[in-house]
């Protein structure tokens, strides 16, 4: 499991980054890092739909995400790629 392309920034209201999963030779788009009552926590991509509700297009188990926040949280701390930078640099982060 490698997080890819992580861009954080400031602005962003609970935001914190955006992230891609890379999982032997699939990648997975549209992860977010969200500011939640109890810190931060991995939100899985999700779509509106016709009523306005978001739901989730990626399912994971409870150990599967747990795995998740835990790498996505070290990324996060070693500084993703700053707003400022394209989204699409080619530096991932192994875990």
């Amino acid at each position: 499991m490698k997080i890819g392309r992580m861009k954080t920034g400031d602005n962003w209201g609970k935001t914190k980054a955006f992230f891609d999963l890379n999982l032997d030779g699939l990648t997975i788009k549209g992860f977010r890092l969200v500011e939640g009552v109890n810190g931060l926590f991995v939100s899985m991509p999700s779509t509106k739909d016709k009523e306005g509700k978001y739901n989730d297009t990626v399912w994971a188990d409870q150990d599967t995400r747990k795995k998740l926040n835990e790498v996505a949280l070290d990324a996060y701390k070693q500084g993703g790629t700053k707003q400022t930078g394209s989204f699409g640099d080619n530096d991932e982060i192994p875990f």
